[in-house]
């Protein structure tokens, strides 16, 4: 989700709920994650151009980024193998990269499509890992200050089921739509993640009232 549209959404429960003198609880995570795969050196264009033109590579006004360094691979192909160097039954060491791309969460499928069909192996070797950054100049969750009881609050506006995880209690209350995230506050409601209390048709809630 776009972080401006989800601070939109931050905002709208924060003012639903009455929170007061509300800050911006932290800095907003990217949905970016990491592809990393093994090539043979002359597969790396090839390859490179295949999950880019998948949408992956790109770092803010920033086209086809990736790095990549250089290895030895080890395989042994089974009797049903067809491998691309080397034998079927012998164990290949083979001269390989580790190229190592970003892409969006959302493309993850187009991007793996993409990477099996430009890869000469059989069975290309890669890893997908989830990332931790955060989007410069975004933030997300709000935190402030609210006399009232939270659950009964949320409650009252029709944000149902809550669930009460902890027995936190305090006036200083973070809000988020999306998963909590850490912030230095008495009480923390969320969708998602392991918050005080637990919302999960929060985002839900605050969709229907701010729009698409």
């Amino acid at each position: 989700m776009d972080p401006a549209f989800r601070e939109r959404l931050d905002r709208a429960v924060a003012d639903a709920l009455g929170l007061q003198d509300g800050e911006p609880a932290g800095p907003a995570r990217g949905d970016s994650r990491k592809l990393v795969v093994f090539v043979p050196r002359d597969a790396l264009e090839p390859v490179r151009d295949a999950v880019f033109g998948a949408g992956g590579g790109r770092i803010g006004d920033y086209e086809r980024c990736s790095w990549y360094a250089s290895g030895t691979g080890t395989f042994l192909g089974g009797e049903e193998s067809s491998p691309a160097v080397g034998e079927t039954g012998r164990e290949e060491r083979v001269p390989e990269l580790r190229l190592e791309v970003v892409y969006p969460a959302a493309r993850e499928a187009e991007l793996i499509e993409a990477l099996v069909e430009a890869h000469p192996y059989e069975e290309p070797a890669f890893d997908l890992y989830p990332l931790a950054n955060v989007e410069p100049g975004r933030t997300a969750g709000l935190v402030g200050r609210l006399s009232r009881d939270p659950e009964e609050r949320l409650t009252w506006l029709g944000v149902s089921p809550v669930f009460r995880r902890t027995g936190a209690s305090g006036e200083r209350v973070a809000v988020f739509t999306g998963p909590a995230r850490p912030v230095r506050a008495d009480i923390v409601i969320a969708s998602a993640g392991e918050p005080d209390l637990l919302a999960p048709t929060l985002e839900a809630w605050a969709l229907e009232r701010v729009g698409e």
